[in-house]
């Protein structure tokens, strides 16, 4: 009877589990940024379904087990006394129950405390600087196809025509354009070395980002020069070979003098390469997103580094977006074959970048919240069945003159302790995984001090309104009903 009743209770709770995952999942997909490949398609898997199935009959199984073989120990004697209530007062039994409520506490405060992590650090990343300022700027991408533009000049005349006849529509402020922008990820590395310095193992080359940037572009996006000057018109594709670095790429070399005036062999000394004369630093940019760290950049001048892929960023006076049907009408006019690509203003963009991180956070925000449930009830389940099976001892201390709010206190004290040692585990499996985490982790240390009271402290104050319905019960017991009736 007992397997039969856990099995059926345990079958009614996995099938109201399946119904909720599958409408769970269409509101995470919907919720999930576009950015995931193939997230659409993602559905119920079935050998995932059988085997949650079969780990839900056999938490049934097991909690049918478990009283049946305590039947063989049951004094009938004793269990009549009470009432044909057993006291529950075995300690091995208790223990049991205490050690279960103690594993929901440590693994909520786990759960809690990794979602804790996650939520600082998208905060972090959302109030990061990003190194200009990308408010009231509308971008584009432009491919020019290579049957069309087949020389370095065709190319450049075309960008540069089109600068100059975007930055005349009324409300654009200023216009310019680079290869890759900021927050677009890799715009591709390449080896290099520093002239008169030790010549590195062939394997052992640094690397650096290397970008492409139109005249005007630093002044447009608001990145400080911090030495020397940014690339002007005057720089041609005949004149001396020149380059931009970022303060990243400057501290490497340069930590104590101006990097200005010093020189950087693309390539390496192993490979043939342009000897490129740095003219000015740059202020740092987050080139992988806002959740990024900056790395050495190198940025060359559209007319000596050509590239026929651009993004034209335009800075309005107003809404960037109410320049798009000029900008379209203007690009069209010019070539009707060009389609603009991924447009849009550069605060979705570094918006967009954030979108994993943001998924990632709700995913185990969601679990952390089913797992402080979980040890809600827990906890309410275990304290309310002790609180039955103690009160005829809690009516003979009412009855010799305990106060109502020494009960309260009492019963309290035994959740309050089950939590603590919940806890206490709990930290350390926070701690261990807090290692695991510290790839996901931005602009706070992966085992946070402070995230980590705040989830205890959650955890804490879940563990005690769990307590509190029980322990204000056991305070409100009739102590004389309950000594007549046992």
């Amino acid at each position: 009877q007992l397997l039969t009743e856990n099995i059926l209770i345990a079958s009614a709770g996995g099938l109201t589990g399946v119904v909720f995952a599958h409408y769970a999942l269409r509101l995470l997909i919907a919720l999930a940024p576009h950015e995931i490949p193939r997230l659409a398609e993602t559905t119920i898997d079935l050998p995932v379904l059988a085997v949650a199935c079969g780990i839900t009959l056999l938490a049934g199984v097991l909690a049918g087990l478990a009283p049946i073989l305590m039947v063989g120990r049951i004094d009938l004697t004793s269990a009549l006394k009470e009432g044909s209530r057993p006291a529950g007062a075995g300690k091995r039994r208790q223990a049991l129950r205490n050690l279960l409520v103690v594993a929901e506490v440590a693994l909520t405060f786990v759960l809690a405390f990794g979602s804790g992590l996650l939520l600082r650090s998208l905060i972090a990343a959302q109030q990061s600087n990003p190194g200009f300022d990308p408010q009231a700027v509308w971008k584009f991408g432009l491919q020019l196809p290579g049957r069309s533009y087949r020389t370095q000049q065709a190319v450049t005349d075309f960008y540069g025509g089109l600068l100059a006849d975007v930055r005349r529509i009324p409300g654009v402020v200023d216009a310019s354009a680079v290869y890759s922008p900021p927050g677009a990820g890799d715009n591709g590395d390449w080896f290099y070395s520093i002239p008169g310095r030790p010549v590195p193992a062939q394997n052992d080359l640094p690397l650096s980002l290397f970008n492409i940037a139109e005249p005007g572009y630093f002044r447009m996006m608001r990145i400080p020069i911090r030495q020397g000057r940014e690339f002007a018109d005057t720089d041609r594709a005949s004149g001396a070979k020149i380059a931009i670095v970022n303060e990243t790429f400057a501290r490497e070399w340069w930590p104590t003098e101006p990097a200005v005036g010093h020189q950087i062999k693309v390539g390496g000394p192993y490979q043939k390469g342009d000897l490129l004369e740095i003219v000015g630093v740059a202020g740092d940019v987050k080139q992988f997103g806002l959740d990024s760290q900056p790395m050495p950049e190198i940025y060359q001048p559209s007319a000596q580094k050509n590239s026929s892929a651009m993004t034209i960023l335009v800075r309005a006076s107003g809404n960037p977006a109410a320049l798009a049907p000029s900008i379209r009408r203007l690009v069209g006019g010019r070539d009707r074959n060009l389609p603009l690509l991924q447009p849009g203003t550069m605060e979705e963009a570094l918006g967009a970048g954030l979108a994993r991180r943001r998924f990632s956070t709700l995913l185990l925000t969601l679990f952390a919240a089913l797992a402080m449930l979980l040890a809600a009830v827990g906890i309410y389940g275990l304290l309310s069945y002790w609180v039955t099976s103690r009160e005829p001892e809690i009516a003979i201390r009412l009855a010799l003159g305990a106060r109502p709010v020494t009960i309260l206190r009492w019963t309290s004290l035994h959740a309050v302790r089950l939590a603590l040692v919940g806890l206490a585990f709990g930290i350390l499996g926070g701690w261990a995984a807090a290692r695991g985490l510290a790839g996901l982790v931005f602009g706070i240390p992966p085992q946070s001090p402070a995230t980590m009271a705040a989830a205890a402290m959650a955890v804490m104050l879940i563990a005690l309104a769990a307590a509190a319905i029980p322990s204000w019960r056991a305070a409100r017991i009739d102590a004389a009903r309950r000594l007549h009736s046992a």
